[in-house]
């Protein structure tokens, strides 16, 4: 069984929330958990550090989705499953941390949430398909430092027409977060994101102007609410035939501490081929100044050059590889191996994405080389916001 990750999202997306259209506040809360940061360990010894994004599904309970980290030995797994709203139940499943990734195991756990504290906690047990023993993991909510509070935002469209038995479904959805306080550099990113949400909808091939003023959430979700096509397309569908066509732009927390927020864009595309195409694009920002940040600010000259065999090597632990092996060995483009702009931050250090096609095959999935901070710390521009984050970890 493979349960598509991005693809529960994208299903997650097609139910509408109640949601006003006043824009008195652009912070109103859409949700009833929204984003949680936690971390714990697995049989009281392994750290883990877990990231869950909670939504209302239309059965009245609530849709949990995130990551689960474990240090030792690195590996992320995609968590996905629902939590009823009469009890504190979690049914999870995990998944390999690919699109599309196998489902391994599951987690059965219950959710508490302090009433001194406010802050949460999860204890259950972990059940992994390949059988062995069911280990604990207990987690707790934490508020990392230099981290802010997020508020998901989500619309969604969808419609279907017929002309006898020919159907034509299509749906459209977009989920982004927005910071709660009223910081002006807060503020500033949550203008940069909506217009990101404008621009994904839009489909333009322009990046965003920044300088324009931002959408409100009323004009996003006019975007997306758009006069549908002419309603004579069914007539012009091929006989004997139904087309379903589904897009969703999600964008994924990865890094929210330190005074720093990486975002991950995802598009997802089901166009009626032999499979869905995604791509991924991020947002990383200074949470100190609101202003979005390249490789080139964080990163000294010849960062590329100097990085890659260090990617490379860390693509052959992921993949196995003895050392020095050629990456073809895993079905990877070989030759002159170099790095694209595509960079993120999470909390195992600095990645760097490349979409299905773009070294590897369909069948490998996005291919992501993640690099600690330790090893690239000549490399690190000082004063800048992953120098911030290398001095936390050091201390």
């Amino acid at each position: 069984m493979r349960i598509v990750y991005l693809s529960l999202i994208f299903q997650m997306l097609w139910i509408l929330p109640a949601w006003s259209s006043e824009e008195a506040d652009e912070e109103s809360v859409t949700n009833e958990l929204g984003y949680v940061a936690m971390e714990g360990f697995i049989e009281g010894r392994q750290p883990v550090t877990a990231y869950l994004w909670f939504e209302p599904n239309h059965k009245g309970g609530i849709w949990v989705l995130g990551s689960l980290h474990e240090t030792s030995p690195r590996k992320c797994t995609r968590i996905h499953g629902s939590k009823s709203k009469e009890s504190d139940e979690l049914s999870l499943y995990l998944s390999s941390n690919t699109h599309g990734g196998e489902t391994i195991g599951c987690l059965e756990a219950k959710w508490n949430k302090s009433t001194e504290t406010d802050l949460a906690s999860l204890t259950g047990n972990l059940r992994m398909l390949k059988g062995g023993s069911s280990p604990v993991i207990q987690l707790r909510e934490i508020k990392p430092p230099g981290s802010v509070e997020l508020d998901y935002h989500r619309f969604e469209e969808s419609y279907e027409r017929s002309r006898g038995i020919n159907t034509l479904h299509r749906q459209l959805g977009i989920a982004f977060p927005q910071i709660t306080t009223s910081d002006p550099n807060h503020r500033a990113i949550n203008e940069t994101i909506r217009h990101w949400a404008r621009y994904l909808l839009e489909d333009s091939s322009v990046t965003p102007d920044l300088t324009k003023t931002s959408p409100k959430l009323t004009e996003i979700e006019g975007v997306l609410r758009a006069e549908l096509p002419d309603r004579s397309e069914p007539e012009q569908m091929v006989i004997n035939r139904q087309e379903d066509i589904r897009i969703s732009h999600v964008m994924e927390v990865l890094y929210n501490q330190n005074g720093l927020l990486c975002l991950r864009i995802t598009t997802t595309k089901d166009l009626g081929g032999a499979h869905e195409m995604f791509y991924s694009q991020h947002l990383t920002f200074d949470l100190l100044t609101g202003s979005v940040l390249k490789a080139n600010d964080l990163l000294n000259k010849g960062w590329k050059a100097a990085i890659a065999p260090i990617a490379a090597d860390n693509l052959r632990e992921q993949f196995e590889l003895e050392a020095g092996a050629k990456l073809s060995a895993a079905g990877l483009k070989d030759e002159d191996f170099k790095l694209n702009d595509n960079f993120f931050i999470n909390n195992e250090g600095l990645g760097f994405y490349f979409d299905p096609y773009e070294i590897a095959p369909f069948s490998l999935g996005a291919i992501t080389p993640i690099i600690s901070l330790h090893k690239i710390s000549s490399l690190i521009r000082q004063g800048s916001a992953l120098w911030r984050i290398q001095e936390c970890q050091t201390e």
